[in-house]
């Protein structure tokens, strides 16, 4: 799952949104037995790329998530005022 995260970031890096969006999926495929520290990174990044490419539902949805298991992560409070 790390390795997919940091693939993921080449992607977003490289502006291939759609692919490091895929990337995340993958990642976040399997959940059990992942630390919940690095699932929260996963849907956070998968989050800040869907309001990247416009996809305003899908990046409240997983932020909203991120947001319910620790308010205080990165700036997701101030993502989620910008796009509400």
């Amino acid at each position: 799952a790390v390795m997919l995260m940091y693939k993921a970031e080449a992607f977003d890096n490289l502006k291939m949104f759609d692919a490091a969006i895929t990337t995340l999926n993958l990642a976040l495929r399997k959940k059990a037995g992942r630390p919940k520290d690095l699932l929260i990174e996963l849907q956070y990044q998968r989050g800040v790329l869907y309001a990247k490419t416009g996809k305003k539902a899908q990046a409240i949805k997983d932020l909203n998530e991120v947001f319910a298991q620790d308010p205080n992560y990165a700036d997701v409070r101030q993502l989620l005022t910008q796009l509400l």
